[in-house]
């Protein structure tokens, strides 16, 4: 019970350290003040990628799982392709070791198109 507690802090702290960054960075411009708090995991973890710089990126790595960042990514960043098109080919190779990321992005998407029946 002291372990788990401990943990749920560290990632609290966590967690107001990438919300102070972020407004400062103006990532939340468009969002309910009261709510920003309160925002999930995954929604902090896509902001993260797009709006922070690379010590923050890996510090990402250091608090969440792996799987958990790499369907993030998936499902927010590259759904968005080719908006994001250079930061996904980074994160790509540098984070998941991809070792053609232009085309995982290729498939990639047209997996996501497929499953939207737009292909």
């Amino acid at each position: 019970l002291i372990i788990f507690t401990f943990v749920f802090k560290m990632n609290n702290k966590l967690r107001q350290y990438y919300l102070k960054k972020l407004k400062k960075a103006h990532a939340f411009w468009s969002y309910d003040q009261l709510k920003i708090n309160t925002l999930s995991d995954e929604v902090l973890i896509e902001n993260v990628f797009i709006h922070l710089d690379m010590d923050d990126i890996i510090l990402l790595f250091r608090h969440f799982p792996r799987n958990i960042i790499k369907k993030v990514w998936l499902e927010r960043l590259v759904r968005q392709e080719p908006m994001f098109h250079n930061l996904n080919n980074m994160i790509a190779l540098l984070f998941f070791n991809i070792k053609n990321p232009e085309r995982y992005l290729a498939i990639s998407k047209q997996k996501i198109l497929k499953s939207l029946s737009l292909c």
